[in-house]
């Protein structure tokens, strides 16, 4: 596609009725987004028009206004899903295309409150990726925030600005909505462990999860470069308050946990593992989602590199205990890994790509003759997570570890055949909904 492809697409479009698929409320701002390609700023009010127009896919309680219903879905089924997938393609390409995207709304008042609203609604479709719709929804998602993330400016903004809004918890966080708070970098974050956590099923998106993994790579290669801790101050200031990496993130007091970040991602590599696939409830990633060699291999390197980055670069974590926490997630996985390595070994993965994997091992190798003596110490004893946090700790500085080259690289976003193609077959079906819609519409008039 060319740069630009959906501007373009849909500005063929508009002079026919193409439109009447959006709400009557959204067509200026629609409209706006495509003369923005032209005008480079925007029109007054753009982004509280934008910000209505999410909220109307987020009922609230009658009861309690300011929450969102957790009985009644945020998306309504009785809305046609063309509403809200153009409006999605829009934000995605205007990101994509414009690098000032941040800039524009860092000016706007209304900005952050149309953040907020689009935050809560992705909370809800990463929840839970499940149906086509809702997956092509998140994956447009996914492909937005990478797109803010390389523009070092707009990364700059997301550790700086803080904001409140509302995360809808799926399944695995008993199906409800928390006020969250903190900087928005974090909040991107808390959607990342949403999005880890809820899609670990037998229908497995591998795309969605290098997408998900990658977005969160580029959050942490800022986070180094930069120096720059989870609490959004710079390395060696003693003076915040917040004393937790995500700092307090919402009302209730609920606080992030990293391991809620590592343990899905750990777990991914069962999924990739054969001899895990006789489980009815591990997924089949070949068979489920038709994935080749090449997104595998894409996967495995993804969080590898993730992974890593908190082993190699473990300083941007606020306090020590975070970085114990780590290594007592990496022996708690032991199983998994091991089984991970050698059967990447038996298949013939390339041993580049299981090099990237040698650190871990070491990890595992070094403490588990440390935890063999512990317990023959305490032959009585359960170990607790406090005694494994003290093992690590006092047997750390005897660790040798391999310095990873390029982990804090990561290769720029561009919209390849796969991605051009994925948003032409989105348009393409809209504009098949809205042609069948139209014809319905006509034969009821008759």
């Amino acid at each position: 596609m060319s740069d630009n492809s959906i501007a373009n697409s849909i500005s063929q479009l508009k002079s026919g009725s193409f439109f009447a698929s959006f709400s009557d409320s959204m067509i200026p701002s629609i409209q706006s987004l495509i003369n923005e390609y032209e005008l480079g700023h925007l029109p007054s009010g753009m982004f509280s028009r934008m910000s209505s127009y999410v909220s109307s896919f987020v009922y609230t309680n009658p009861n309690q206004s300011s929450v969102p219903s957790t009985s009644i879905l945020p998306l309504d089924s009785s809305n046609s899903h063309s509403d809200i997938l153009p409006f999605l393609l829009n934000l995605y390409d205007w990101a994509r295309l414009n690098p000032n995207f941040i800039s524009l709304l860092s000016k706007e008042a209304d900005g952050k409150i149309f953040l907020s609203k689009l935050f809560t609604l992705a909370s809800f479709l990463f929840a839970e990726s499940k149906g086509v719709v809702t997956a092509n929804c998140t994956r447009i998602l996914l492909n937005w925030m990478t797109c803010i993330e390389e523009d070092a400016n707009s990364c700059a903004f997301l550790h700086q600005e803080r904001m409140e809004t509302l995360l809808f918890f799926g399944k695995k966080g008993g199906k409800r909505y928390v006020k969250v708070e903190g900087t928005i970098a974090s909040i991107v974050v808390r959607l990342l462990s949403i999005f880890l956590n809820g899609n670990l099923r037998r229908q497995f998106r591998s795309e969605l999860y290098i997408k998900s993994l990658g977005v969160l790579h580029r959050l942490l290669c800022f986070e180094k470069r930069k120096e720059i801790r989870w609490n959004g101050e710079k390395k060696g200031n003693e003076n915040s308050k917040d004393q937790n990496p995500l700092g307090h993130l919402d009302g209730s007091g609920v606080t992030f946990k990293w391991p809620e970040v590592w343990e899905p991602i750990l777990s991914l590599l069962s999924y990739l593992d054969p001899n895990e696939k006789q489980s009815e409830s591990s997924p089949d990633l070949h068979k489920s989602s038709k994935a080749g060699e090449e997104d595998e291999e894409e996967l495995i390197r993804g969080i590898s590199k993730v992974l890593n980055m908190f082993i190699t670069f473990g300083e941007f974590l606020l306090i020590p205990r975070e970085y114990d926490d780590l290594y007592a997630e990496l022996i708690r996985k032991k199983v998994t890994i091991r089984g991970f390595i050698e059967t990447g070994k038996r298949l013939g993965r390339g041993k580049k790509l299981l090099d990237e994997f040698q650190n871990m091992e070491r990890i595992l190798d070094h403490y588990e003759k440390e935890f063999d003596r512990w317990e023959q110490a305490h032959p009585n004893e359960s170990m607790t997570l406090e005694d494994v946090r003290k093992v690590i700790r006092l047997h750390y500085e005897s660790m040798r570890l391999h310095f990873e080259e390029g982990l804090d690289t990561f290769v720029p976003y561009f919209e390849g055949t796969k991605e051009s193609s994925f948003v032409r077959k989105t348009l393409i079906q809209l504009v098949s909904e809205h042609k069948k819609g139209l014809q319905v519409a006509s034969i009821d008039k008759k």
